[in-house]
């Protein structure tokens, strides 16, 4: 989590909704897949976004959870524009996620990194002792 090639402002994107309720009552909605994991200083979150451009990525945090929104866009070659489907698996469409964090941490201090589609969140633990 230390390397980051591209800095992603984990700040609420003025152009998106913080309910969600927009993209969830879409037809063409999809759940990426997300890992966490912890250690004794951090938490991690690993979302994967194929095809999702940073600026229409949504994050917010607060000391209870974790928001992400956007959109999941079809990566098509221009030369298979002119083309129909056969079989798709890959999915599109937008999607929402607010996640419980696990434990204390300390959300003014949080880091974010986003490249090759992975959105890599570091959220430093808040000793309550």
């Amino acid at each position: 989590m230390k390397e980051q090639t591209e800095d992603f402002n984990v700040q609420n994107n003025p152009l998106n909704y913080s309910t969600g309720i927009p993209t969830c009552n879409q037809q063409d909605y999809c759940t990426p897949q997300i890992d966490i994991l912890e250690d004794q200083s951090n938490v991690y979150y690993v979302c994967e976004l194929p095809g999702v451009e940073p600026e229409s990525l949504n994050v917010e945090l607060t000391t209870e959870s974790i928001f992400i929104q956007g959109e999941l866009g079809a990566v098509i070659e221009e030369n298979q524009k002119r083309a129909d489907f056969v079989y798709q698996e890959r999915a599109k469409g937008g999607f929402f996620r607010e996640i419980s964090l696990p434990v204390n941490v300390d959300v003014e201090r949080a880091e974010a990194n986003f490249k090759r589609g992975l959105l890599e969140i570091s959220l430093p633990k808040v000793n309550n002792y």
